[in-house]
């Protein structure tokens, strides 16, 4: 009896013994098909990269969107090629880092403002770039595409199409330029930038896209009026836009009238004045300008505490 228990026992503990080994033999199998699965087979491995184009400014249709997202697709190919410890794929769908690819487009690629990624299970990528807003064309020995800060970020025959509309900047005394220069103080940037609407909503005026200052440093901005011979004005960009715009009507309807074919320029570079100039006439001031160069000053004091 005593025989048969111990026997019993010792088949038990073979029972377990077989039990554990084929569990754990399992276990392992099984380990080790995730991890195949997770980082050796293709089945993880981004195989779908889908750019989408986020433009910046609906007015406009700026950018050839075709010749950017190559951009984007070929630093993917660059950055997802290639292999961690000689077997696993870059472009493994766990282990492409979109933190580390993001950063890396938006710093070696000025004309990219923010980079969104997000990864479609198990094999996809979305990427959505945000451009800078065009705000301007810098015209010189090269024309380079400026910010609204400012700031030249791109060539212009880069990948600007060429049926974009911008206002084109020109200035007098010369200076090298290059990608990341900041060649205009940002509220003189803005100013270019919206001044062609608020001139036109408050004036009735439009404005050609083509303006002139006398050099970078300055704060003249010299515009042309979109009529026949049309009369120059002169902008202060230190100044309000709006005030400025809405000081042009005024002076049109009350002191200009209809001698307004006769209109050379208006100058509102001078705080308290507004100078303007007829064919054949000496050069007048109105004081048109006084009211709200104060309300100006008020704005701006109170804006300061």
């Amino acid at each position: 009896m005593l025989y048969n228990l111990y026997n019993e026992k010792k088949d038990n503990r073979k029972e377990k013994f077989w039990f554990r080994a084929i569990f754990y033999l399992f276990l392992l199998i099984f380990i080790g098909t995730v991890c195949w699965i997770f980082f050796f087979s293709s089945l993880l491995k981004i195989n779908s990269v889908e750019v989408i184009f986020q433009e910046t400014q609906t007015e406009y249709d700026l950018f050839n969107k075709d010749y950017l997202i190559s951009l984007v697709k070929t630093a993917f190919q660059t950055e997802s090629s290639g292999f961690y410890l000689d077997h696993i794929s870059r472009a493994n769908f766990f282990l492409f880092n979109v933190d580390h690819f993001s950063q890396l487009i938006e710093k070696k690629s000025l004309w990219i403002s923010k980079v969104e990624i997000y990864k479609k299970f198990p094999q996809s990528i979305q990427i959505i770039i945000i451009p800078r807003d065009g705000a301007f064309i810098l015209q010189g020995e090269e024309d380079f595409l400026v910010d609204g800060q400012g700031m030249v970020f791109a060539k212009k025959n880069d990948f600007l199409k060429e049926s974009a509309t911008l206002p084109i900047l020109s200035f007098e005394m010369k200076r090298s330029v290059k990608i990341n220069d900041q060649v205009l103080e940002s509220k003189s940037a803005k100013f270019l930038t919206i001044i062609s609407s608020i001139f036109s909503e408050q004036s009735g005026f439009e404005l050609k896209p083509e303006f002139f200052t006398p050099s970078l440093i300055s704060n003249e901005l010299e515009a042309q009026v979109v009529i026949d011979n049309g009369w120059k004005i002169f902008f202060n960009t230190e100044r309000d836009p709006v005030i400025q715009s809405k000081l042009v009507r005024k002076v049109l309807d009350e002191v200009i009238k209809e001698k307004i074919s006769d209109l050379e320029y208006i100058d509102l570079r001078l705080p308290g004045k507004v100078i303007y100039k007829l064919k054949g006439q000496p050069i007048n001031a109105d004081d048109s300008d006084a009211q709200e160069s104060k309300s100006e000053s008020k704005e701006k004091k109170d804006d300061r505490n």
